[in-house]
């Protein structure tokens, strides 16, 4: 389970990534440039006792009210959902507690205007530079772990600048540099492709990652009885057997293409694009349809007739099909 504070996240929402995400999007520069006006000027009015006091700035985060920014939010969700290294992203919590030390580690390398700054280089450093400094054994732990801290992140810097990305440090490009780059995988267009609902996409991510609670896992772990595959009887309900080798979706996969005219498996290059990425869909949901039965016949009821029950799941998808073609 993960707890996702939004209040916290629209607040602080970085607008260079604001700006990133409309370009990833593919949206037009003049439409990104008006965009970026809308959110970056905006400013805060501090009165006292009905005296303007002065104007504060915003430097982040989306402006409460404003209709525009709700959109831009989700916008930004959006594209958080998807990425080329397979699946949705998040965050490791461990790292991204690192990245943001190194904030004040980056003070100290730029020896930054700050009160701080100022009181950690009269206590500790002592006029030492921050660059060779090492703690002592009984300092502070909060201390020491800044320290440790500085150790991860020196090979980011030369001297005392920050050179894994272009302007300056922020606890992104702190938290992306420690992460480094991971391989795209070859599936991800089809498993994250923007047509399809995101029950079918998590499934098929799932799929692809072998990580669905088949019974041959929950029976190793202890948390079922049989290891056998619900809907035929016969194999062991491994990824494989379930959506290749599972007579029963193998007879309803049949009926799908069949009705379709579509061939799941095999060279499809004759398709038109269109044809292939709606082939892709059926591929997907028919998977989640697969899924879902063997959850139905597992926890709910008695596996149904193998006799007609994938020929009824073969007309439901191709239903489905239809509806979207015509939409």
């Amino acid at each position: 389970m993960f707890k996702l504070d939004l209040q916290k996240a629209y607040d602080s929402i970085e607008w260079a990534f604001v700006d990133q995400m409309l370009g990833a999007l593919m949206f037009p520069e003049k439409f990104r440039q008006m965009v970026m006006t809308c959110v970056t000027t905006s400013s805060f009015t501090l009165n006292l006792n009905g005296a303007q006091l002065w104007i504060l700035q915003r430097k982040k985060g989306s402006k409460t009210g404003d209709p525009i920014s709700p959109l831009l939010f989700l916008a930004c969700m959006e594209y958080l959902t998807r990425k080329k290294e397979g699946g949705p992203v998040f965050e490791n919590a461990g790292v991204w507690n690192v990245a943001s030390v190194g904030k004040l580690v980056h003070w100290l390398f730029t020896k930054a205007d700050r009160l701080w700054v100022l009181w950690i280089d009269h206590v500790y450093l002592k006029g030492t530079d921050w660059v060779h400094y090492q703690p002592p054994p009984d300092s502070n732990w909060n201390w020491r772990n800044i320290c440790k801290v500085r150790g991860i992140l020196e090979g980011g810097y030369q001297g005392n600048t920050w050179v894994a990305s272009p302007g300056g440090y922020t606890v992104s490009s702190g938290y992306h540099w420690m992460q480094g780059s991971h391989p795209p995988v070859l599936w991800y267009k089809d498993v994250w492709d923007t047509w399809l609902l995101p029950k079918y996409s998590f499934i098929a991510w799932l799929i692809q990652r072998k990580a669905l609670n088949t019974r041959v896992k929950l029976h190793r772990l202890g948390l079922c009885l049989s290891d056998h595959c619900v809907l035929c009887e016969v194999g062991k309900e491994t990824h494989d057997h379930l959506f290749t080798e599972c007579d029963y979706s193998a007879r309803v996969i049949a009926g799908v293409e069949e009705r379709l005219h579509l061939c799941f498996t095999g060279s499809n290059q004759i398709y038109s694009k269109l044809r292939k990425k709606t082939c892709r869909m059926a591929r997907m949901v028919t998977c989640y349809m697969i899924w879902n039965e063997r959850n139905v016949s597992v926890y709910s009821s008695p596996a149904h007739s193998r006799f007609w029950y994938p020929e009824f799941h073969s007309m439901c998808i191709t239903d489905w099909y239809s509806k979207w073609l015509l939409w």
